[in-house]
């Protein structure tokens, strides 16, 4: 009698697009595939991608946003880790402030009127650019 045990390995994939996410999954489970054979019994399923989520904060990467979030604390904690993935660097702080008026929170020309703001990460040398930005839906007159 043949027994088999179970064993099971997640692996998540951050990509810029569902079809890049899809596409990398399948080029996981071919190399996987290629080297173990039929020996290997792997089941790949792919997920929808959970970003980005409602809220008003957008968190992008040079100029794409990659996350949506409802608060600025979830913006920065988003963007925080996705410096330190790119730089794969875990302890790495940052730093956001507005680009015109470094956080130094007398609101500057360019975030005065209160409907956006814009916040850069300093500090951080990738070669993307990391940006917060909160964007309020103009109210209807």
């Amino acid at each position: 009698m043949r027994q088999q045990h179970t064993a099971t390995v997640s692996i998540i994939i951050t990509a810029p697009t569902a079809e890049n996410a899809g596409q990398w999954a399948e080029t996981i489970y071919d190399l996987v595939h290629a080297e173990h054979g039929d020996h290997m019994r792997l089941d790949v399923s792919v997920n929808p991608p959970t970003l980005p989520h409602r809220g008003d904060w957008r968190v992008t990467r040079g100029g794409t946003t990659i996350h949506t979030a409802a608060t600025l604390a979830e913006a920065q904690a988003v963007g925080l880790y996705a410096i330190r993935q790119e730089l794969n660097h875990p302890t790495l702080t940052v730093e956001w402030a507005c680009p015109a008026c470094y956080g130094d929170y007398q609101e500057c020309q360019d975030c005065s009127d209160g409907t956006q703001w814009y916040l850069s990460a300093f500090g951080v040398l990738t070669d993307a650019h990391y940006a917060l930005q909160l964007t309020v839906p103009q109210q209807e007159a």
